[in-house]
C-alpha cells in the first residue's frame, strides 16, 4: 500500500514536471524560430544590398550564398536542439534537470525535489536499504511543498517578446526597403537566384544598326545609322566589301551630339556585305542586295521618209536617238532593254506619251515627226522599278523648200512677131523632183 502510495506522490510530481518541460520547450522553440526568421530577413537584406551596390561578380555570389544556406542550416539546428527536438538534446529537459530548476528558484525546496526523484526510482532494487515508509514520508512532503508552485511560471517570457519585437522590426524595415528601392533589390534577387551568372554591366550592351540587311536598286545611296547600348561612346569602324572586290574597305565613324554613328555610300551597283564593330564586340555582317534598274541597252531608230521624197528608209547608228527629219517623217523605234519589261513608253515635251508595244526585254513603237521637240524613254520593269535619269535626245524637224523656177529664154522682154510664137526655155530645181509642170 506504501508502494502504491509514493507511486502516486511520484506520478504527480512527474505531471508539473511535464508540464514545465512543455511550456519551457515550446517557448524556447518559439523563441529560437522568430530569432531564426529575424536574422534570416535581416542576412537577406543585407546580401541583397550588397549585390545591389557592388553586382558581385558569380563566384563572389555563390561563396555568399554557400555562406547564407550553411548558416541557415546552423541556425536552425541550434533552434531545434535549444528546444530538445533532437534525441541527444533531450537530456536538457530531463526530469532531474528541470527539478534543479525548480529547486534553485524555490528556496523551500532546494534539493529534496531532485532526492525524492532519486528514492522513488531506486526504491524497487532498494541497494540502498531504505524505508518504504519513510520514502512514502518524503515524497509526501515535498509533493506538499511544490503541489501549490506553479513550475510553469518560471519559464520566461521575455526572450520570446524580445525575439517577436526583433522579427516585427526586421519585417517593417524589410518592408521599406523593398517599397522605396524595388527595381535594384528585384535585380538582386534575380541575380542571387542564378548565382553563375555574370550580370556585370558591359559597356557595350547591343548594337543596333538600321537597316541591316537591305534591298535597293542601283543608284541608291546606303544610310546606315548605329546606335550602342551601354556606355561606350568611343568611335567605331564600320566594314564594306563589294561583290566584284577582294579588298575590305572600312571608315572611323564618330558619335554625333545624340550619340549615334551615321555613314553613307553612294551610287551603289552591285551587292556589298557590311559590319559594325565597336571595341571588342562586333556585329554580324549584313547583306545589300542591289537589284538592277531598267535601262536601254540598245535603241534603233528607222526614218521612213515621206512617199513624194522618194528616198529609202535610213536606219541611224545603233543608240543614236537625235532625230532630223522632214516634216511627216515616220519614225520606227525599237527598244531592247537590259531586262524584262512590264511597261515603255516614249515621252514628248510637245505631245502626248507614246505607248510602245512589249515582249519580254524588247519594246517597239512609231511615230511622225511634225514639229520641233524632244523625247526619251521611260522604261519599268516587272517589279515596277523605273529606269533612272534616261537620256533625252532633240527632234529637228526640216522644212520641205518650194521648187525654183527661172525662165531662162527669151529671158528678157521681147515683142512677138506676125506668127505670134514666143521660143521659151524654163529652169525648175526642186530637193526632191516634180511630178507635174504647168504654165
Amino acid at each position: 500500500m506504501n508502494q502504491q502510495k509514493s507511486q502516486t506522490y511520484y506520478t504527480r510530481i512527474l505531471q508539473k514536471l511535464h508540464l514545465y518541460r512543455r511550456k519551457k520547450r515550446t517557448t524556447l522553440f518559439l523563441t529560437g524560430l522568430f530569432r531564426f526568421w529575424a536574422y534570416e530577413g535581416a542576412f537577406i537584406l543585407f546580401l541583397l544590398v550588397l549585390e545591389a551596390l557592388f553586382q558581385f561578380p558569380p563566384a563572389v555570389r555563390q561563396a555568399l550564398l554557400g555562406v547564407f544556406v550553411l548558416g541557415t542550416l546552423l541556425c536552425l539546428a541550434g533552434t531545434f536542439f535549444a528546444a530538445g527536438r533532437f534525441p541527444w538534446s533531450k537530456s536538457l529537459f530531463s526530469d532531474d534537470r528541470l527539478a534543479g530548476e525548480a529547486g534553485e528558484a524555490f528556496p523551500d525546496i532546494r534539493d529534496q525535489l531532485v532526492d525524492a526523484l532519486q528514492i522513488i526510482r531506486n526504491l524497487s532494487q532498494n541497494k540502498e536499504n531504505y524505508s518504504p515508509d519513510l520514502a512514502e514520508a518524503s515524497l509526501k512532503s515535498v509533493y506538499e511543498r511544490i503541489k501549490s508552485k506553479d513550475f510553469q511560471s518560471l519559464v520566461s517570457k521575455r526572450p520570446l517578446f524580445q525575439s517577436v519585437r526583433n522579427f516585427s522590426i526586421v519585417v517593417v524595415f524589410f518592408t521599406f526597403s523593398a517599397l522605396l528601392f524595388n527595381r535594384p533589390l528585384m535585380q538582386s534577387v534575380v541575380h542571387f537566384s542564378h548565382p553563375g551568372q555574370s550580370f556585370k554591366e558591359k559597356a557595350i550592351e547591343a548594337i543596333r544598326v538600321t537597316p541591316g540587311d537591305w534591298q535597293c536598286l542601283t543608284g541608291d545611296t546606303l544610310l546606315v545609322a548605329v546606335r550602342i547600348q551601354g556606355k561606350f561612346n568611343r568611335p567605331i569602324e564600320i566594314f564594306w566589301k563589294e561583290q566584284s572586290k577582294k579588298r575590305v574597305q572600312s571608315k572611323i565613324l564618330r558619335p554625333d551630339s545624340s550619340q549615334s554613328y551615321h555613314f553613307q555610300l553612294a551610287h551603289l551597283k552591285e551587292n556589298l556585305v557590311y559590319s559594325v564593330k565597336a571595341g571588342k564586340e562586333k556585329t554580324r555582317d549584313f547583306t545589300v542586295t542591289v537589284e538592277k534598274r531598267p535601262m536601254v541597252r540598245s535603241l534603233r531608230v528607222e526614218l521612213i521618209f515621206p512617199a513624194y521624197t522618194g528616198l529609202p528608209s535610213r536606219i541611224l547608228e545603233e543608240n543614236q536617238g537625235e532625230i532630223t527629219a522632214l516634216r511627216g517623217t515616220r519614225v520606227r523605234l525599237k527598244i531592247r532593254a537590259n531586262k524584262g519589261l512590264s511597261k515603255a513608253k516614249v515621252v514628248f515635251k510637245h505631245q502626248r506619251p507614246l505607248k510602245l508595244r512589249i515582249r519580254n526585254r524588247e519594246a517597239g513603237g512609231a511615230f511622225r515627226v511634225m514639229r520641233d521637240d524632244s523625247y526619251f524613254v521611260r522604261l519599268e520593269d516587272t517589279q515596277g522599278h523605273g529606269n533612272a535619269e534616261p537620256i533625252h535626245y532633240k527632234i529637228a524637224m526640216v522644212t520641205d523648200q518650194p521648187p525654183v523656177v527661172e525662165i531662162t529664154q527669151p529671158g528678157q522682154d521681147v515683142d512677138l512677131s506676125e506668127e505670134m510664137i514666143l521660143p521659151l526655155q524654163v529652169q525648175a530645181e526642186d530637193d526632191f523632183g516634180f511630178s507635174s509642170a504647168e504654165l
